[in-house]
């Protein structure tokens, strides 16, 4: 009984690693025309493709971009778009916006109503080079991660795993 109990839990560690180590691997096979497809329909759902996007979120917070980043991943993004330009970022922003997305936390955002002026000027900074390239590169590393998680508890559909990859963004892992 004892080697028993011993067998199952390695057969269980096993389970829940094995998708982590085959990751690299499942990457390689994502098609690109997977990943367009999930692309449309995230990007359609979420803000019908416009890259300069802004709303203030039921969820207490803005979301912003192509994927409705909200919170600290809208934040985050934000901050990647400024580092890119200060300047430019500055100047679309004002001060006190840029200071505030500059200078604060990814937490900033928490509880943050921003005014339709805030709104214009954040879909501004969005829709500029550096937005709309940093949005792609977002979108590219959220989706084939998205792909991946499918692939890992083994849809192999492509149509299935286009819409889990929307699954996930809109809800997060929590949904699965």
């Amino acid at each position: 009984m004892k080697h028993l109990k011993k067998l199952l839990a390695l057969a269980v560690a096993i389970a829940l690693l094995a998708p982590a180590l085959c990751w690299p691997a499942l990457a390689d096979s994502i098609s690109p025309a997977l990943m367009k497809r999930a692309t449309e329909i995230i990007v359609e759902m979420e803000c019908s493709g416009n890259y300069g996007c802004v709303t203030n979120d039921s969820n207490s917070s803005p979301s912003v971009g192509l994927f409705q980043w909200n919170a600290a991943q809208g934040v985050s993004l934000l901050k990647k778009i400024i580092d890119q330009d200060k300047a430019e970022a500055r100047e679309i922003l004002g001060d006190s916006l840029y200071n505030e997305l500059n200078g604060g936390s990814s937490s900033v955002w928490n509880k943050r109503v921003l005014s339709k002026d805030e709104k214009t000027r954040v879909g501004n900074l969005l829709k500029t080079s550096a937005g709309r390239k940093i949005q792609d590169e977002m979108v590219e590393t959220y989706i084939s991660s998205y792909i991946r998680s499918g692939m890992a508890v083994g849809i192999t559909d492509p149509n299935a795993l286009a819409y889990y990859a929307d699954m996930l963004n809109q809800v997060g892992s929590g949904a699965i």
